[in-house]
């Protein structure tokens, strides 16, 4: 299976954020990447993984990306993870039938051990269909039994899954990082500067961004059609055209409204923001 596509974001925005991911991947351990959709989550793992391969060499870290977006039953999530290993024998499984975890973990430790020398990554991407459908155990379950093969075969291994519905983790050795809402000045100002040709200062640019727009897509999309070179307009002239752009904001939300329609995701500090954040970026978020 190929990567998952994912906007190509700045690589030197949110380096904390990414330096904690690095410091809890450690060999062995399973780490959760979760937050409201339109963060970045899955971009920013990606990202990780790459300064992974570029700081060392890129033959010595193999990448596995399992995209589990709306993933409704353990089977089907069982074959997509098959099918992410390239097996020459996925041809003869793509219905499903016959596929047990005990089959898909017999056929990565294969994996793993016919390439001991090198560090294995699993990345599950969008698992939070699977948490809703009621399949979280046998989720993490399967998970955590990939991660003990880095102990049984003395190979590393990491597993890393993200979601914008937290899994319960209780009573289990997971590595919990949230990833929030992107409100950090400099971030916002690389964004801004980088996807636009507007040359002024960004200063209230970053602060409308703040206040509406806080993830990166959202900052990215404001950037390309509203801050130009042909662009006259006042930072402050822009919130009422911001607000008042139906197509520009349902380019934005639209594909996640589905995502959404539960706050489930959101915890107190999330609320109080998006509270503070102007009523069209409230309605649009939570319908």
């Amino acid at each position: 299976m190929s990567p998952i596509m994912v906007t190509p974001y700045l690589t030197s925005i949110r380096q904390a954020e990414k330096d904690e991911i690095k410091a809890a991947m450690r060999t062995g351990q399973i780490v959760q990447l979760h937050g409201p959709p339109m963060v970045g989550k899955s971009v920013l793992i990606e990202q990780v993984i790459d300064e992974m391969q570029t700081n060392g060499t890129s033959n010595n870290v193999v990448h596995y990306s399992v995209d589990c977006k709306a993933l409704k039953s353990f089977t089907e999530f069982l074959q997509r993870t098959f099918q992410s290993l390239e097996c020459s024998s996925v041809n003869n499984l793509t219905s499903g039938r016959g596929l047990t975890s005990t089959l898909v973990l017999d056929k990565i430790q294969s994996v793993l051990k016919a390439d001991p020398s090198r560090r294995h990554i699993f990345v599950f991407h969008k698992c939070e269909a699977l948490r809703m459908s009621g399949n979280d155990h046998e989720h993490l379950k399967f998970l955590d039994c990939i991660s003990r093969l880095s102990s049984s075969e003395n190979i590393k291994v990491n597993v890393v899954f993200t979601s914008n519905v937290k899994f319960p983790t209780t009573g289990r050795d997971i590595e919990d990082v949230h990833l929030r809402m992107l409100t950090d000045d400099l971030d916002v100002e690389s964004l801004l500067k980088h996807y636009s040709q507007c040359k002024s200062a960004m200063v209230n640019h970053i602060r409308i961004c703040q206040r509406i727009l806080a993830f990166p897509a959202g900052i990215i999309q404001f950037s390309q059609k509203f801050l130009n070179t042909a662009s006259t307009h006042s930072a402050q002239s822009l919130i009422p055209m911001i607000t008042s752009d139906p197509e520009f904001l349902a380019s934005i939300f639209q594909r996640k409204l589905e995502e959404v329609t539960r706050m489930r995701w959101l915890d107190d500090r999330d609320l109080a923001f998006i509270a503070r954040c102007r009523p069209v970026f409230l309605r649009t978020y939570t319908q």
